[in-house]
């Protein structure tokens, strides 16, 4: 029997091969993994990507950022399967060698923490808190959008903010981690606030008399804290 590539499959291989524009974006991002085999294929290319992790090019990011934006479509439960199973500690591996000192693009990792967070495994909030502690880029927006994927009905929303009362993150990090423990509050999911100490007191002070514009957002973040504080 002739097992022909899915359309999927032809797609990753030009990927990978560095045969795809990248001017025209992750337009198959949106195209859902419906096969084991897709899946699979999947985990094979993250492999051949990781023999060039020291490879810092435009072109290497992207395939990263690429495969792992496949995790979010997924629409056949043998290929969610395999890529918790065999997909996950494959990405993991990116945030382990970046956490531990390897010179590492932090970008793709970052969207990479994004997918842990969403796959609600246990296991990936000790990889989320290494890299916020660590911190790897502390003013990244996309901080804010990890941390927002621990909403009310996460699992593991207490185990996430209980992992980063002390110390409390800096940069980024922290506006994204005080947003996730306000609305665990506000939900009442947690008995008390993280910001609820002198050093979360400070940060909140330091935020609420900034004068610059730009950073107004902040401040309402820090307000949304208050009725938490005693």
């Amino acid at each position: 029997m002739i097992f022909r590539k899915s359309d999927l499959q032809k797609e990753i291989v030009r990927l990978v091969n560095g045969e795809t524009d990248l001017a025209s974006g992750f337009l198959k991002e949106s195209v859902p993994v419906s096969s084991k085999a897709e899946a699979k294929s999947i985990c094979s290319a993250l492999d051949t990507i990781y023999e060039r992790r020291n490879d810092s090019t435009q072109e290497t990011r992207h395939i990263l950022y690429s495969l792992a934006a496949y995790f979010q479509h997924v629409d056949d439960e043998g290929a969610f399967e395999v890529l918790i199973r065999d997909g996950l500690p494959r990405l993991r591996t990116w945030v382990r060698d970046l956490t531990g000192g390897s010179d590492i693009d932090p970008t793709p990792v970052l969207f990479i923490l994004k997918i842990l967070a969403l796959h609600r495994q246990h296991e990936d909030v000790e990889f989320i808190a290494q890299a916020a502690l660590k911190p790897v880029a502390e003013d990244e927006y996309m901080w804010l959008i990890i941390f927002g994927c621990f909403d009310a009905e996460h699992p593991f929303l207490v185990e996430m903010i209980n992992a980063l009362r002390d110390p409390l993150p800096y940069g980024l990090i922290s506006i994204g981690y005080l947003d996730m423990a306000n609305a665990a509050a506000l939900a009442g999911k947690i008995e008390s606030h993280p910001f609820d100490t002198q050093a979360g007191r400070n940060k909140l002070e330091l935020w609420l008399s900034d004068k610059d514009e730009d950073n107004f957002s902040y401040a309402q973040s820090a307000t949304a804290a208050l009725p938490f504080l005693e």
